[in-house]
């Protein structure tokens, strides 16, 4: 019995040599021991507790392809930031040949075409109250917004709506205020005001026969065609294309949708047909009128970049319907964009300005400088020499040999901004209206005109085989 005693109890000293053996090799390498159950078992617990490094081999490890995700993650963001738009602020936009300009000042005023002087002195009278309101609700206005009326607030031309019309309009604009006070203070995204807010503006102000051949529609994703994409410089010189997405576009309708539809047949490839610079479906076949973007307070940019690029994509395509090339004379007219930033909307102007204008403005200013200068001094003769080599910059810059930029292509001038209303008030509310269905005058008048007189005519003349 004494040695069954003996021999149990080696046995047992034994088992527990084993598994001590077993729990030290755990921290260990596995080639140190030679147990079978060991040779399984460690693979699966050294992730958790080995104290290694992980290889920097580039073979097809566990550790090498966890070394290679990383690799490819940093090529990844390299080359989106290598594929980001060139065009990061308003004054990158030189490079494009646009420049944006401040409409407050006389100067800047008066160089504007005379449509367009005419345009914002209309819009400055609906910003200043004139004739906004109809007389036939005028007590209910004066109900909603707590304020009393002055006489010039009041239309004095018969409204386009009847009675009952102008009151659901007016509960339209209540329920506007009301949406856009929402996103204010819940501080919604753009999306959230583009919805609740800022296409049921245009619902509203486009409602009966002011919106008949003038439709809004929402272009988030209206990419423009690579054709007609504005360039920065040629792919050598480092410049890059540029392509900027808007909120919405105000189209009308074409006089003779047939003679478009023949036109776009004719293109030299599919991505040109469409009568503007995007093939997103609705503006195919109807040409763009007003271009809008908007922004909210907390946006990094306000717009205006959008509406510049867009613009000048607008403007090459006119220029390849009527197979002109990229240095000719486009007669087109002063073109109204719109901007809004969260409860404000803007009037800017765009319009083409040619290089002999640009080139008197800069005689007028040596003229200026060689007045105010002491040509005895020093800071008159460095003055000049930085004019200077500013001008040959720009020469070297327009002498590159690039698709869409020339020396003698004419430059797109931006200018604002004009107020035109807002959503804070029910008055507010009224001067938008009015001043988009000015909007909507222009683009009947000035553009139709364009549109149907020039473009579509040359068009069919120079595409469509006889």
């Amino acid at each position: 019995m004494l040695d069954l005693t003996f021999a149990i109890k080696a046995w047992i000293d034994e088992v527990a040599r084993n598994t001590s053996t077993v729990g030290v090799n755990v921290s260990l390498s596995p080639s140190q021991n030679n147990e079978s159950t060991t040779v399984v078992d460690l693979p699966r617990l050294r992730p958790k507790a080995s104290g290694r490094r992980p290889s920097t081999s580039t073979g097809r490890g566990r550790h090498g392809r966890c070394q290679s995700r990383t690799v490819t993650f940093s090529d990844n963001a390299g080359s989106r930031a290598r594929s980001r738009s060139p065009v990061k602020t308003v004054a990158d936009l030189r490079f494009a040949k646009i420049e944006i300009r401040d409409l407050d000042g006389e100067v800047v005023f008066d160089s504007l075409p005379e449509s367009a002087r005419n345009l914002i002195m209309d819009l400055r009278e609906i910003e200043d109250g004139m004739g906004i309101i109809p007389p036939l609700i005028r007590k209910e206005v004066e109900a909603a917004s707590r304020r009393k009326l002055q006489q010039n607030h009041l239309l004095t031309t018969q409204y386009h709506l009847t009675r009952d019309e102008a009151l659901l309009e007016l509960q339209g604009l209540l329920r506007l205020v009301a949406g856009a006070k929402s996103c204010k203070a819940e501080e919604q995204s753009e999306a959230a005001w583009n919805t609740v807010v800022h296409y049921p503006v245009f619902q509203l102000a486009l409602a009966g026969p002011v919106g008949r051949s003038v439709k809004p529609w929402v272009t988030t994703t209206a990419k423009i065609v690579s054709d007609v994409v504005p360039r920065t410089g040629n792919a050598e010189s480092g410049g890059g294309t540029v392509a900027k997405l808007i909120d919405f576009c105000l189209t009308i309708e074409p006089k003779d949708p047939v003679q478009v539809e023949n036109i776009l047949f004719q293109q030299p490839n599919y991505q040109l047909r469409t009568f503007n610079q995007s093939m997103y479906t609705p503006l195919r076949f109807r040409p763009i009128a007003i271009a809008v973007e908007s922004k909210i307070d907390t946006a990094s940019s306000t717009g205006e970049t959008q509406l510049a690029i867009w613009t000048r994509a607008w403007l090459n395509r006119m220029s390849m319907l009527l197979q002109l090339p990229y240095n000719a004379s486009l007669s087109s007219p002063p073109l109204p964009l719109i901007r809004i930033q969260s409860h404000m909307w803007y009037v800017l102007i765009g319009y083409l300005e040619d290089n002999t204008a640009e080139q008197q403005q800069r005689e007028q200013r040596h003229q200026d400088e060689d007045g105010f200068y002491d040509h005895e001094s020093t800071d008159a003769p460095e003055a000049r020499q930085l004019d200077e080599q500013e001008q040959e910059q720009e020469q070297d810059f327009d002498a590159a040999p690039t698709p869409t930029i020339n020396s003698t292509q004419k430059k797109l001038v931006i200018v604002g901004e004009q107020i035109i209303g807002d959503t804070r008030t029910v008055i507010g509310a009224y001067k938008l209206l009015k001043s988009i269905r000015r909007l909507v005058d222009w683009a009947e008048g000035d553009f139709r005109k364009y549109i149907d007189e020039v473009v579509i005519p040359t068009a069919t003349e120079l595409w469509v085989p006889s």
